[in-house]
């Protein structure tokens, strides 16, 4: 309980949660969108879908690298 009361300990939740969140984007790339498009290749509608994640994910990467950055700026 804190650990979430300073500065420091929410940023080190946000960036859990970032983390948490591409893993989750990841893992639904891998084990659902990728064996459809395998299935699909053609489709356009699991490609947009493919695409929408992967952004989404990306960004999500950046999140991840601002956060990580604050959190060591604000230990030293």
């Amino acid at each position: 309980d804190q650990v979430l009361d300073g500065d420091w300990g929410r940023l080190l939740a946000a960036k859990s949660t970032a983390v948490a969140i591409v893993a989750s984007l990841g893992a639904f790339n891998h084990f659902r969108l990728r064996p459809a498009l395998e299935q699909r290749p053609d489709d356009p509608e699991l490609t947009r879908r493919l695409r929408v994640s992967l952004t989404a994910e990306s960004v999500m990467f950046l999140v991840i690298i601002g956060l990580t950055a604050w959190l060591v700026a604000a230990v030293t």
